[in-house]
């Protein structure tokens, strides 16, 4: 069972999220895609006094299944560091805080290759001797062992060990990969770390607002972040959200995927954890499908009456 769960209403809501989504969206089809939708009340990260419910109401197409995350696993490297720190096991410097700015604000892969290897100290390179190359996927595994022991059923069957290249692995990565498989993680599980950090419930309050401030987006229209030519809101959950949405994501794509996750905040104080991934290669190109998600997840959470 999801960590959420899942009434009349919200069910027939999540029905025409994607209908009308999809309707808007013409020759996707409901199989190349995974949706969980979570909504809340009031924003959950303001409840500061009140205990995070660990199941919320929410929805889910596909949520269960193990898909290729792309970038949105920046997502759970950014929390293994967090892990890494709360357990005293490293220790915060300027680059370290510079590398997560530039890891989940630009979806840079070498602030990423960077963070896995000061998480695992397992670094690219050549081809190893038998030994040494088990030593080197021990210390790599490290970060699937992590979040593992969190007991979570939305991660089983995930993957969060690989780092994110711009074309293509080589060396001793290259043979990791091809026997560990690729980096998998379905929706409800992003879901279940998006919302966690929303609600404060990762950790301590004061990491989870540390972590959640880092994925803060400027839906502005002439804001500094939606000038970049490749940004993670145009073309994304957030393109058309309201004015006034907060709204705090980690995007995803390649040539073969198009993912987007976050959580939003209505000026009315009704929010909502989103995340929607789209699989194939035609689908990679398409730039309508995910806006058209989040337009209708407000239209429709708008409508759902408050708790």
């Amino acid at each position: 069972m999801p960590f959420y769960q899942t009434d009349p209403a919200l069910a027939a809501a999540g029905e025409r999220l994607i209908d009308d989504s999809l309707a808007e969206c013409p020759g996707v089809p409901r199989e190349a895609i995974a949706v969980t939708w979570i909504v809340h009340p009031e924003p959950p990260r303001h409840r500061l006094a009140a205990p995070w419910s660990p199941a919320p109401r929410g929805f889910g197409w596909r949520g269960d299944v193990p898909i290729y995350p792309a970038s949105v696993v920046k997502l759970f490297h950014m929390v293994a560091m967090f892990g890494w720190r709360d357990a005293g096991l490293l220790t915060f410097d300027a680059e370290d805080r510079r590398a997560l700015k530039a890891m989940i604000g630009i979806s840079s892969n070498d602030a990423t290759a960077y963070i896995v290897d000061r998480l695992t100290e397992a670094p690219d390179g050549g081809p190893l001797a038998p030994e040494a190359l088990a030593l080197w996927e021990y210390r790599r595994g490290s970060l699937d062992r992590y979040f593992q022991a969190w007991g979570w059923p939305e991660l089983a069957g995930s993957r969060v060990c690989h780092k994110t290249y711009d074309e293509g692995c080589y060396g001793r990565e290259a043979l990791y990969r091809g026997r560990a498989g690729m980096n998998l993680l379905s929706t409800d599980g992003v879901a279940r770390m998006v919302y966690a950090l929303a609600a404060q419930a990762v950790m301590s309050p004061a990491l989870s607002q540390e972590m959640f401030a880092i994925m803060a987006r400027d839906l502005r229209r002439d804001g500094p972040e939606r000038s970049q030519a490749e940004n993670q809101v145009d073309e994304f959950l957030g393109q058309d959200l309201p004015e006034g949405t907060l709204w705090w994501s980690k995007a995803g794509w390649t040539s073969s995927v198009r993912h987007d996750a976050g959580h939003l905040e209505l000026p009315d104080g009704r929010a909502a954890t989103l995340a929607v991934f789209t699989t194939g290669g035609e689908l990679s190109r398409r730039t309508d499908v995910l806006p058209a998600f989040g337009r209708n997840a407000v239209r429709l959470l708008r409508e759902l009456p408050m708790a």
